[in-house]
């Protein structure tokens, strides 16, 4: 993150291959315990939830609001040098 974000990018997707989900699934934590840090298959979607929200716009002085509408959708890359590879 500290390169993308160096090259001026915000990095807020992460493209995984189906072992590094599996590692990130199982990842445990460094002390005594070994919890593990994510349930597993939290990071996979079940399906293709929408979520549909709505916000007071204005601070509430107006009879406005703001929605937004959430899903998982496919992207093309169009800026190559925005991602970054780990090995």
């Amino acid at each position: 993150m500290t390169v993308v974000e160096g090259n001026g990018y915000r990095a807020d997707i992460l493209a995984i291959d189906p072992s590094g989900a599996e590692n990130l699934d199982l990842l445990r934590s460094k002390g005594s315990e070994q919890f593990y840090l994510c349930g597993p298959g939290e990071g996979a979607p079940s399906g293709p939830p929408v979520e549909l929200r709505s916000f007071e716009a204005d601070g509430g002085l107006t009879n406005k609001i703001n929605l937004r509408l959430e899903l998982n959708a496919g992207f093309a890359v169009e800026r190559v040098a925005a991602g970054l590879g780990i090995l």
